[in-house]
């Protein structure tokens, strides 16, 4: 394939997953997404540039989007077009979907902690909401996904320099597009029985209107908060 570079993804719909910093603002230090058409990534400039200090900056992705993730409003965060009010951008979650389906209540929760076969057989209709958990659920792998295929997850925890997430850039990009891959395998197995469980447009654009709200606060926001 080809390589270029565009100041934003050029698609309409898109399915997106970030990684953060976590020791410097947890703001994103890469963030990627594909289309029908092409994959994406974006680098903090700090990662291809030795003459750049790191700072927490936000991520463009251009407006008319529908942006889908798995607990989308962490990606949205650092995303540009999010604070812009009147922002035509729209935001679906993978999560959220799933929770509307097959996912479990607070007091049901109990029961997994129990060992597998001393589960009640309700348990075996749903499930917990982590990626990893929503995907061997409905997709159905081969190999079921354990976390310990999210151990490179803790380079961008424990990092304290962005030299020590730039020596793994690449593992790392890697596993951040994974992560991308199983969102869309995901929503693809979850779209039907998300609109069968919720048949109504209402419900759908609600989720997504709900999804992409900006509260406007004013200008002490940071005296009131801090009062």
């Amino acid at each position: 394939g080809t390589v270029e570079l565009v100041d934003y993804p050029l698609e309409t719909t898109l399915v997106a997953d970030c990684e953060t910093f976590v020791q410097f603002g947890n703001l994103s230090v890469m963030f990627g997404a594909v289309s029908d058409k092409a994959w994406y990534i974006w680098l903090h400039p700090a990662l291809v540039d030795d003459s750049i200090e790191y700072s927490s900056i936000l991520v463009p992705f251009g407006e008319d989007k529908l942006i889908i993730g798995h607990n989308v409003a962490f990606d949205k965060a650092r995303i540009v077009e999010a604070y812009s009010i009147g922002s035509r951008n729209r935001y679906l979650d993978t999560m959220s979907m799933h929770i509307s389906v097959a996912g479990f209540g607070g007091a049901q929760r109990w029961a997994l902690t129990k060992p597998a076969d001393q589960r009640p057989a309700w348990t075996s209709h749903g499930t917990t909401n982590s990626l990893i958990a929503c995907y061997n659920f409905y997709c159905f792998p081969a190999v079921p996904k354990t976390f310990e295929d999210k151990r490179l997850r803790t380079l961008f925890v424990d990092a304290t320099h962005i030299n020590d997430i730039k020596r793994y850039q690449f593992e790392l990009i890697a596993y951040m597009m994974q992560d991308v891959k199983d969102t869309h395998q995901l929503f693809q197995a979850l779209w039907e029985r998300y609109r069968y469980s919720n048949p109504s447009n209402i419900t759908l654009s609600g989720s997504l209107i709900l999804g992409s709200s900006v509260l406007p606060v004013i200008d002490n926001w940071v005296d009131w908060a801090e009062k």
